[in-house]
C-alpha cells in the first residue's frame, strides 16, 4: 500500500484556492478560502463562540460631564464644588449675560435614583423614547484614572493596554466565526492597535463608505445560486482532506456562514449601507435640532461677545450674530457613519470585532469646527454643542439597541464608549485641559442586568489650566471582589470588558468591575459606589 503524502493544511488550502479559481461556478471563492487558509475557526479548534465587540472611540477626549460622567449623582449641593464649568446655560444679567451653570435631574437608574446631566432626562425626538431606556442595561465607570496623559497611548490602551498581549478586538477576531476576523475605521489608534494572537489582520475601510472595501475581493458580476456546485466543492475538499489526515473542514457554523456571505447578492451591500447610513443621519439631524431645555431654547438670544465664555480656536472669541443663526444649520461629524456601519456589519454578520469612531469633533459649520479636543473651545459653547453631540450619540444608540433586541443579539453584544480622557475646566472658562486623572468609560450590553454607575471622585479637585472643583478627578473606590479600595484604571475597565467577552485579561493589573452570576447575566463584582470625596 503506498504511502500518503502528508501536506500541511496551509498548503492543502492554497492548492484548492487554486484549483477553485480556475473554475467559473461561483463568484468570490477565492475570499472564502482565504477565510478558510488564515483561520482557525474552521478546523479542529471551531467553537460555538458568538460574542460580539464594538469599541466606540470618542478622539481628542471630549468633558465627559454631559454624557456619562455625572459629578453630583447625589444631587446634594454639599457634595459638589462649583468651577468654570456646567450643564447648562443661564442668563446672568451681566456681561457677558451668558454662563454654564452646573445642574442635574433625578433619573432612574438600576434601583437608584440618580442625579444626571440633563440629557437623560429627555425623549429622543427621532425616536419618541426615553434615553433613560439606555441605563437599563448600562455600567458607567467615572472616576478613571488613566494615569498617563497622552491621546496616542491612551486611545490605543483602550483596546491594548499591554502592548505584547493581544487586543480585545483581536482575541474577539481569535475566536470569532464571522466571515472577517475584525473590522476597523481607518486612521484609527484602537484600529491600528489590533493584534491577533494568530496573527490575523484588521480591515481598515473609511467611513464615509465602508462597502467597496468589504466587497473589494469579490467580482462585480454576481451569478445565479451556485448552492449545489458550492456544496459539490466542499464535499470533494472534505473527502480531499480526510484522505490526507487533515481535520473536518465542513459542517460547521464557519462553513455556513461563508457560504452565506459568498451567495448573497453583495451589489446590495450599497443600498443597505446607504440605506442605514441615511437613517442614522435623519436621527442625528432630528436630536441636533430638537427643543433642548437649558442648551438651545435660548440660543437665538446667544449673541458671542468678546469674553473667554465664547473663545473658538487659539487667541480668538466668537463674534457675530445669535448661535442660533451661526451654527442651526451646523452639522455633526461622523456620529451616523459609526453606528451605520455597527448596524451593517453586526447584522450582516460580517464580523464580531469592530473599532469605530465618533468623529474627533462636535460639529462643523462654515469652515469652522468644534473638536473634541477642547483646549480653546470657551465654556458656554462647549456646553451647548457638546451637549447637542451627546444628544445625537444616545438617539443613535438607542436605535442600535433596538435593532440588536429585535434580532436577539443585544445579550450577546457589548457596546464600549471611550476616549482617552476627559477634560479640566480652565479657570477662566476659555477652554479645557486633558483631564487624565479622571475620565469615564461606558458600557453597554443586555449582559448587564444589574445597571450601575461606579467610581468615586474628587469633591475639589486642582488640575490643569488652573481648574477647581467637582470635575472628575478620581478618588480610591471599592468596587472590586477584592473589597480593598483602589483607583479605577484603565486595566480594571479592560478586564471587565475581557470578563464579559470570555477572552484572556489584556491588561496586566486590572480587576473585573463586574461577576457573571449564571451564565452571559453580570452584576456588580461588588456594590454600587459613587461618591464625591473630600
Amino acid at each position: 500500500m503506498s504511502k500518503v503524502k502528508r501536506v500541511s493544511r496551509r498548503q492543502f488550502l492554497k492548492d484548492s484556492r487554486d484549483t477553485a479559481s480556475a473554475a467559473s461556478f461561483m463568484f468570490g471563492l477565492n475570499q472564502l478560502f482565504a477565510s478558510l487558509l488564515y483561520s482557525p475557526r474552521v478546523w479542529a479548534q471551531s467553537s460555538s463562540y458568538d460574542l460580539r465587540y464594538v469599541n466606540f472611540l470618542l478622539p481628542g477626549g471630549p468633558p465627559r460631564w454631559f454624557f456619562d460622567q455625572p459629578l453630583n449623582p447625589s444631587g446634594r449641593t454639599q457634595d459638589f464644588v462649583p468651577g468654570q464649568f456646567g450643564t447648562e446655560i443661564h442668563s446672568i444679567g451681566t456681561a457677558p449675560n451668558w454662563a454654564p451653570i452646573h445642574r442635574t435631574y433625578p433619573v432612574k437608574f438600576g434601583s437608584q435614583n440618580v442625579h444626571l446631566p440633563p440629557l437623560w432626562r429627555l425623549n429622543s425626538a427621532a425616536l419618541g423614547k426615553p434615553f433613560s431606556e439606555i441605563l437599563q442595561n448600562t455600567l458607567m465607570i467615572r472616576g478613571v484614572d488613566m494615569v498617563i496623559n497622552s491621546h496616542v497611548a491612551n486611545q490605543a490602551r483602550t483596546v491594548r493596554p499591554v502592548l505584547s498581549n493581544p487586543s480585545i478586538t483581536g482575541q474577539v477576531s481569535d475566536r470569532s466565526s464571522a466571515p472577517f476576523p475584525s473590522i476597523g475605521f481607518s486612521d484609527l489608534l484602537t484600529t491600528e492597535s489590533f493584534k491577533s494572537a494568530k496573527n490575523f489582520g484588521v480591515i481598515q475601510v473609511n467611513p464615509a463608505n465602508p462597502v467597496p472595501t468589504i466587497v473589494a475581493p469579490f467580482k462585480t458580476t454576481l451569478v445565479a445560486d451556485h448552492t449545489v456546485s458550492m456544496n459539490q466543492a466542499f464535499s470533494e475538499i472534505e473527502a480531499a482532506a480526510q484522505a490526507l489526515g487533515l481535520p473536518s473542514v465542513g459542517g460547521g457554523a464557519p462553513q455556513k456562514a461563508a457560504l452565506e456571505f459568498i451567495k448573497f447578492n453583495l451589489n446590495s451591500f450599497q443600498t443597505k449601507w446607504s440605506a442605514l447610513r441615511a437613517k442614522y443621519q435623519d436621527i442625528v439631524d432630528r436630536e441636533f435640532t430638537a427643543a433642548f431645555p437649558g442648551i438651545n431654547s435660548e440660543w437665538q438670544s446667544i449673541v458671542p461677545s468678546n469674553h473667554p465664555y465664547f473663545t473658538i480656536a487659539e487667541g480668538r472669541t466668537l463674534t457675530g450674530l445669535n448661535l442660533k443663526a451661526q451654527f442651526a444649520s451646523a452639522k455633526v461629524s461622523q456620529v451616523a457613519e459609526a453606528f451605520a456601519f455597527a448596524e451593517f456589519a453586526l447584522g450582516q454578520n460580517l464580523s464580531h470585532s469592530l473599532s469605530l469612531s465618533l468623529g474627533h469633533r462636535s460639529l462643523f459649520h462654515a469652515g469652522m469646527s468644534f473638536v473634541h479636543d477642547q483646549h480653546y473651545h470657551g465654556a458656554v459653547l462647549s456646553t451647548i454643542f457638546t451637549s447637542l453631540y451627546f444628544r445625537c450619540v444616545a438617539g443613535c444608540l438607542l436605535e442600535l439597541i433596538g435593532q440588536l433586541k429585535a434580532e436577539n443579539t443585544f445579550s450577546k453584544t457589548v457596546l464600549q464608549f471611550n476616549s482617552e480622557f476627559s477634560r479640566t475646566p480652565a479657570s477662566d472658562g476659555s477652554g479645557s485641559g486633558h483631564g487624565y486623572l479622571g475620565t469615564s468609560s461606558t458600557i453597554v450590553s443586555g449582559m448587564i442586568q444589574q445597571p450601575a454607575l461606579v467610581g468615586n471622585i474628587s469633591k475639589n479637585a486642582s488640575g490643569d489650566y488652573g481648574a477647581t472643583g467637582s470635575f472628575g478627578y478620581a478618588m480610591p473606590t471599592t468596587v472590586t471582589g477584592s473589597g480593598y479600595k483602589k483607583m479605577i484604571e484603565n486595566d480594571d475597565v479592560v478586564a471587565t470588558v475581557c470578563a464579559m467577552l470570555k477572552i484572556l485579561r489584556a491588561s496586566v493589573k486590572g480587576e473585573s468591575l463586574l461577576k457573571e452570576t449564571s451564565p452571559m447575566k453580570w452584576v456588580l463584582s461588588r456594590r454600587w459606589e459613587a461618591k464625591n470625596v473630600a
